[in-house]
């Protein structure tokens, strides 16, 4: 995996131009928008879901996840009840089946706490 940060401006020109050259070869996305990774093709949170629910023999219905970067779409998607973060990139809110509150504002945890008893 290898991390690019910079300006946004910058980002989003590194991004178009590793995505036309590279994106039969790699996964590339911004986790933020001052943030861009590179990870090889199929190497993702969403794939290592799936894995790991095969494995544990637990329905995509049964899972819950959270995120807000291009790199959790794929898990997001996956996932039944998924939680965009409110500082979420657009395209992660819109694969997401809910939007909770931002990172600090302790989103995971306004959700998470219905379940606590």
């Amino acid at each position: 995996k290898v991390c690019l940060a910079g300006n946004i401006e910058e980002v989003e020109h590194v991004n178009q131009l590793l995505r036309k050259e590279f994106k039969e070869e790699f996964w590339i996305g911004k986790t933020a928008a001052m943030w861009l990774e590179v990870c090889p093709k199929g190497n993702t949170k969403g794939n290592a879901l799936e894995s790991l629910a095969k494995e544990l023999n637990i329905l995509p219905e049964e899972i819950m996840a959270f995120g807000d970067g291009e790199n959790d779409i794929e898990m997001l998607s996956f996932a039944k009840h998924s939680y965009a973060m409110a500082n979420a990139l657009p395209s992660v809110k819109a694969v997401s089946s809910h939007i909770t509150l931002s990172n600090d504002d302790d989103g995971v945890y306004e959700i998470l706490k219905n379940f606590i008893n």
